[in-house]
């Protein structure tokens, strides 16, 4: 399909444009769809993010991505941009919060296997988009992204398991705090993210895609695979936080969902 509509000539371009009709018709199917995966969780899918929330929350996402690409026209409304770079930080929390929770129901040693699997799974469908359309790798950062984080908790939940998940999760704090310097970049001033990424340059830039680029995006969200972990490590506490939440009466309820929401 995608040699076919971007590589074949078949089909003319266009620019992307608001149309009422088909954004309508996308949310309607996108609103049915959704329904009709309703359905009371698994008896081992329960709790705090458990694996039914996470797939429904990343099937949302998705839908919302594939809205603002086919569908919103550039420039985009600021709330827009806004809401897509939400989804993306959400993605990395995830990940963060996945790997981490996986490292502390069971420990792993490194298996260079292993993490060529996950890879694979992650860039499979983009090296396919790569060879149909004639585009770089790096062309979809999202997905440079997610390996980049990929790699960094797998070697932290591996080579670094004789650490406390504690410690692991400071070493990546202090990583992200080295990363988000100079976001400006200012050629002028030291940047650990230009220093550290140097080395993938060819890897990380393109005709398309200026190395600057991924700077910009790998400093943009940096926080959020390390928030993620931060959850998990707090996991416990905070289920029983939303427990005792729930056992309140329904003016007290309220009155601290108000206090989190101001």
């Amino acid at each position: 399909a995608a040699v076919v509509c971007d590589g074949s000539g078949l089909l003319g371009s266009s620019k992307k444009a608001y149309v009422d009709v088909v954004a309508w018709a996308a949310v309607v199917g996108g609103g049915v769809a959704y329904l009709g995966t309703l359905g009371p969780n698994p008896p081992h899918r329960e709790g705090l993010l458990n694996a039914s929330q996470t797939d429904e929350w990343k099937g949302v996402m998705q839908f919302c991505l594939l809205f603002y690409h086919y569908l919103v026209p550039s420039p985009q409304p600021l709330f827009i941009y806004v809401l897509a770079r939400l989804i993306v930080a959400a993605f990395l929390f995830q990940m963060g919060y996945g790997r981490t929770m996986s490292a502390l129901v069971k420990s792993s040693t490194f298996c260079p296997t292993a993490l060529a699997t996950i890879l694979l799974r992650l860039n499979i469908l983009t090296l396919v988009l790569c060879a149909a359309t004639g585009r770089s790798w790096n062309d979809y950062y999202f997905t440079p992204l997610c390996s980049f984080w990929t790699v960094v908790f797998y070697l932290l939940h591996t080579v670094g398991v004789w650490l406390c998940p504690r410690t692991r999760v400071g070493v990546v704090g202090v990583f992200c705090i080295l990363l988000s310097l100079n976001p400006q970049r200012d050629p002028d001033r030291f940047s650990f993210a230009a220093i550290f990424f140097l080395p993938f340059k060819p890897l990380l830039s393109s005709r398309v895609t200026p190395f600057d680029t991924w700077l910009f995006r790998s400093q943009l969200d940096c926080f959020s695979p390390l928030l993620g972990a931060i959850v998990a490590l707090n996991h416990e506490k905070i289920s029983g936080f939303l427990s005792g939440i729930q056992k309140m009466n329904v003016w007290r309820r309220g009155g601290v969902y108000l206090l989190v929401l101001l």
